[in-house]
């Protein structure tokens, strides 16, 4: 067990990591006190059944006397709760563009073989992992011909449907409903109250008349499917992008390097982005750090990405790689460094929990101190804590430096003993000679060491 992800009313989630598979894993514990293990297993048995981008993967589930282990995917992101009231609200474009993620993982449920009924959709049970959104907590989700059968199941205040507190048949339309509240969220910061209020400006008109559509108190009057919805969001959507304003430019620029230009240009793309206005970063400045690792210093450099390969290749040409593989998972890139590591040293730079089993096993581990994940920077060997490539050759010659004055003082208190051992063998050997090998080498050797004060690269 690494530590502790978070905590809810149905357990507790725990980061772990597989020793054997080198893979990090996502563990929720139950106490049996708070749920029997045939109800833990029926949720183990939906994810098991349930193959869609936005579901997490179940590996295996698990009981002991007292706790069930449920066994799955580790997925790094934000809950939509967290990234809204962290922002305030989002715009009309990024909640209807997440709102059509939703309409698609429901729909999914919803149309299987034998549908799924979510029934607590809420914001905290959705993770936003690098703008793709995943459903996660499924130990209210039932099976709709339960879910009907069995009558009231409450879900979340705010998020749920009428129906859920009094007894009435439970479907699709349920979940609709519950969808509908997400969007009264995400474009508000808060969840709707007994009484939704809506707004009549134009740019939200649309948008809040999809919700009046989606939380109306009786099922007849809703959208009908969660695939109704989501064309109707699409259209939305379609038309903001007619409307949408020409691209601007925005250029940073600072009077030198490292007083964090590129930072507040990095910052300011993910904060458009995450607020429904697709931002494109695009480096100016050439740091020319990997042309000196390649070219000054002999360095053969490799890019591993997951990236479509072509635009990998692309930008490793601009920037001076030698070679660039894209399309890769986190053990195709663990598998190529494990390939290379066999015939010569090597070291690896990443930055996300992808890179982490990379990094693990490379000779030497560098991940980025700000803008790197907590667990690449635990599983690498050096953070670079301003993310600034071009400290890598600094670093390489800083370390070449130190091996090479390791290996003068080694020499020099080696042969300074070795001169010693001589002269008192041959019989000529006296105090003060003794008392020179020994705390007259470690003079030597500590002046010798100074010179490393003196290193600017």
């Amino acid at each position: 067990m690494c530590r502790e992800l978070g905590n809810g009313r149905s357990g507790t989630v725990y980061l772990a990591y597989h020793v054997e598979l080198e893979e990090y894993r996502a563990v929720k514990i139950v106490p049996k006190s708070l749920a029997d293990y045939d109800t833990f297993r029926k949720e183990a048995l939906f994810l098991k059944t349930l193959r869609h981008p936005g579901i997490p993967i179940v590996y295996d589930v698990e009981e002991d006397t007292g706790y069930s282990y449920l066994i799955e995917e580790y997925l790094e992101g934000e809950s939509l709760y967290a990234l809204v009231k962290r922002l305030g609200s989002l715009s009309v474009k990024a909640a209807a563009d997440l709102g059509i993620q939703i309409c698609r993982i429901i729909q999914f449920m919803n149309s299987a073989e034998n549908p799924i009924l979510y029934l607590d959709l809420q914001p905290k049970n959705l993770l936003v992992c690098n703008g793709v959104l995943r459903l996660t907590d499924f130990d209210h989700a039932q099976y709709a011909s339960d879910a009907a059968a069995f009558g009231e199941r409450y879900g979340t205040i705010g998020f749920a449907a009428p129906e859920q507190y009094t007894g009435e048949p439970l479907d699709c339309r349920t979940d609709v409903y519950a969808i509908g509240a997400l969007l009264y969220f995400m474009s508000r910061g808060d969840a709707p109250g007994s009484v939704p209020e809506y707004r009549n400006e134009p740019e939200y008109r649309m948008f809040d008349r999809i919700i009046r559509g989606c939380m109306e108190k009786e099922k007849e009057a809703r959208y009908q499917s969660a695939d109704e919805l989501q064309e109707t969001l699409q259209e939305l959507q379609n038309q903001l992008k007619e409307q949408a304003a020409e691209s601007r430019i925005v250029v940073f620029a600072g009077a030198a390097a490292g007083i964090g230009t590129t930072h507040a240009a990095l910052g300011m793309s993910h904060f458009l982005t995450r607020n429904g206005c697709p931002a494109l970063y695009q480096e100016a400045y050439d740091t020319s750090a990997v042309r000196t690792l390649a070219k000054n210093m002999g360095i053969k450099t490799v890019m591993l990405t997951g990236d479509n390969e072509k635009a990998a290749r692309q930008i490793a040409e601009k920037v001076g790689v030698d070679r660039a593989k894209g399309n890769l998972l986190p053990e195709d890139k663990q598998s190529l460094v494990d390939s290379i590591a066999k015939r010569e040293v090597i070291g690896m730079v990443g930055d996300g929990i992808n890179d982490a089993p990379a990094l693990a096993r490379a000779d030497i581990g560098f991940a980025m101190g700000a803008a790197g994940t907590d667990t690449a920077i635990e599983t690498a060997d050096v953070a670079l804590m301003d993310d600034d490539l071009r400290k890598l050759p600094e670093f390489i010659k800083l370390s070449k430096k130190t091996f090479r004055l390791l290996v003068e003082n080694i020499v020099i208190a080696l042969s300074i003993k070795l001169i010693f051992f001589v002269l008192t063998l041959a019989g000529i050997g006296t105090m003060w000679m003794a008392v020179f090998a020994d705390t007259g080498t470690c003079l030597i050797v500590v002046a010798n060491g100074l010179r490393m004060l003196r290193w600017r690269g």
